[in-house]
């Protein structure tokens, strides 16, 4: 799987299916810190990726 997080492009591989959120744990990113995407649709933690998927990672932003 290819994902495009923080400027940098990182290589995961999956056998069969996993959740993105399951993708995340394994990069060790967590979740509440970034959004999912895969083309230009928001994707939620349980969506089901494999190893050809392209995703990308924005990091979220709080404050006042």
């Amino acid at each position: 799987m290819k994902i495009s997080y923080n400027g940098r492009q990182l290589n995961l591989k999956v056998k069969g299916k996993i959740t993105a959120g399951k993708a995340l744990q394994k990069l060790n990113i967590p979740k509440e810190s970034v959004i999912v995407v895969m083309g230009k649709k928001v994707i939620p933690d349980n969506e089901l990726l494999n190893d050809k998927d392209k995703i990308e990672l924005l990091r979220t932003f709080s404050g006042g």
